[in-house]
């Protein structure tokens, strides 16, 4: 013999059923956003470190040289550079150049001085444009750099 099941059981199974759908639903967004913003940051420190090392490199090349280079390829040519990095961010070989005649103290012909992320985004998490200038980073305009 088998029991009936009354209304008040069915509303009952169906509420706990519904608690249960939304319960997985708000964990998977909650987890998604997380592993989306995991995401970012990574490829912020990977441009963080990509432009660290491309300055470094113009920075060598001034030194040695006592000219500024005049493209990117030039840090290839000259074996400063194994390949042109990819940027993290945008995920291209493009780099957005900076071009003036003096840099560190060291007054050239025109030539590249500084190199940006070509993506207008701004950093998640600092709010700040992932293309900022060196020089504001320089004259103390600092939130945070990249």
């Amino acid at each position: 013999m088998r029991p009936e099941l009354s209304l008040i059981s069915v509303r009952q199974i169906t509420l706990r059923l519904a608690i249960a759908f939304l319960t997985v639903v708000i964990s998977g967004a909650c987890t998604c956003s997380i592993v989306r913003k995991a995401e970012v940051e990574a490829r912020e420190t990977g441009l963080r470190d990509t432009l660290a090392l491309m300055r470094g490199v113009i920075n060598q090349y001034a030194a040695e040289r006592g000219k500024l280079p005049s493209t990117l390829e030039d840090l290839v040519g000259e074996k400063l550079l194994n390949q042109m990095p990819i940027d993290p961010v945008t995920e291209t070989k493009d780099w957005q150049v900076i071009i003036g005649t003096e840099l560190n103290g060291l007054k050239a012909a025109p030539g590249i001085v500084d190199v940006r992320c070509k993506s207008s985004a701004s950093v998640v998490s600092h709010k700040y444009l992932y293309n900022m200038t060196r020089a504001l980073y320089a004259a103390g305009h600092y939130v945070g750099y990249l």
